[in-house]
């Protein structure tokens, strides 16, 4: 254990944390009332010491101007003192998946070490390994910055990465400018992940508008429909699946083989369908020839 002056600390791991100042303004507060109640971990240096685990209380400690912090020194390289970020860290959950793949990315590519190595390493899953790899090295750095500045959250950020990297930007802008919720931007990149070519630059021009729709409609549909254009697509949908179920039984060679007493049964139900079924055409006939 050792006394260290606040001015012979640095962040030299800052990359890999995500702090809010919500959580240094609470450290504040625990700080001036009860002081430093557990020591830092730092990593010795040639000249100074990179904070392994407390940078909200060194933070805090800089805010309150207190000039020493307790802390305990170890002399490690920089592979086992990331590492050392994520035990630390493990217990109390406090770092996100985001935080958890920075550090597995930088492992991968300042260490050329491989996921299995890692995982051994780690004491973690294959796959928890390769969830947090993923996410890193599926995010764009457009969609990262927006991250770490706050511009977005977690949840959007998890989200955007189901998308290629070449369409996470036009989403992400339209998430930040819009002020898209979760909830939202969930909605409207899964109805985008669906859509072809042309339905996609509606979405994109119209945001809002498909978001509003979708939740009041709850159906899957054609973004570009009101609810009630997405009910009559439904429902003729539906209509075309039934005649082309009936059609297929009227045209079977079984049809003709049916006796006196099966025709007395079923062509009266038969023949009424021929009524409505020519409503429909000449209701369809009076739509087409108003778009006219």
């Amino acid at each position: 254990m050792a006394k260290l002056s606040s001015r012979d600390l640095n962040e030299g791991f800052h990359n890999y944390r995500m702090i809010e100042p919500d959580q240094v303004n609470k450290m504040v507060l625990s700080l001036s009332s009860v002081g430093q109640l557990h020591p830092i971990i730092v990593q010795k240096t040639d000249d100074s010491y990179n904070i392994i685990d407390g940078v909200k209380r060194f933070r805090a400690s800089v805010i309150l101007e207190i000039e020493d912090l307790e802390a305990f020194v170890l002399e490690v390289d920089n592979r086992l003192a990331k590492a050392m970020i994520l035990h630390y860290n493990r217990k109390s959950n406090s770092l996100n998946i985001y935080e958890q793949g920075m550090i597995v990315y930088s492992l991968v590519h300042d260490h050329q070490m491989h996921q299995q190595e890692i995982a051994v390493y780690l004491k973690q899953s294959r796959s928890w390994v390769c969830r947090r790899l993923g996410l890193i090295e599926r995010l764009t750095d457009e969609v990262q910055d927006a991250l770490r500045m706050g511009n977005i959250t977690l949840s959007h950020a998890r989200d955007l990465v189901k998308l290629p990297r070449g369409n996470q930007s036009e989403l992400l802008n339209i998430i930040i400018n819009q002020k898209l919720s979760s909830r939202d931007s969930k909605i409207l990149i899964s109805l985008y992940e669906k859509a072809n070519d042309k339905d996609r630059a509606y979405i994109l021009a119209h945001s809002r508008q498909v978001i509003t729709q979708s939740r009041i409609n709850q159906i899957d549909g054609n973004v570009r429909l009101s609810i009630h254009g997405n009910k009559i697509l439904k429902s003729m949908e539906l209509y075309r699946l039934q005649l082309n179920i009936l059609g297929g039984q009227l045209r079977s060679p079984a049809s003709l083989h049916l006796n006196n007493e099966e025709h007395t049964i079923l062509m009266p139900p038969l023949v009424s369908l021929i009524a409505p079924m020519n409503y429909l055409s000449e209701t369809i006939n009076k739509m087409n020839n108003h778009e006219k």
